[in-house]
């Protein structure tokens, strides 16, 4: 009898790839785009000759925004899995949760680390 219960129980909720991939690779994505955006908005900003300085504080602008971004997801990681359909249930859930907050610790290193760098050299000569 127990092995009928067995067979007619619930599956185990599934998520999509694609909101897997995304929770595991947040932190790479969010960093990917602050990556872009800094060198962008430095490269355009030196185009319309905006000073050093208010190229500068956009920069560390952004970098603040993605690094706000970065620390409220990695307090509310339960959120963004929530969100993108990851169950609490599922199997090897807290693996995902790892790999997710080891991604978003080495995306925070890596926005602070671009940030500095393209608020502080000089690159519109």
């Amino acid at each position: 009898m127990s092995d009928l219960r067995h067979w007619a129980k619930e599956p185990d909720p599934r998520p999509s790839p694609t909101g897997t991939l995304a929770y595991l690779a947040a932190g790479v994505l969010i960093w990917g785009a602050h990556f872009m955006g800094a060198y962008a908005l430095h490269t355009l900003m030196c185009r319309l000759a905006f000073s050093q300085e208010a190229t500068r504080w956009i920069i560390l602008i952004e970098t603040a925004l993605s690094l706000l971004l970065i620390g409220l997801l990695l307090l509310r990681l339960d959120l963004l899995a929530r969100f993108l359909g990851l169950s609490p249930q599922m199997e090897r859930r807290a693996t995902y949760d790892s790999v997710a907050r080891i991604g978003l610790i080495l995306a925070l290193i890596a926005v602070a680390w671009t940030g500095t760098a393209t608020a502080l050299l000089s690159t519109c000569s």
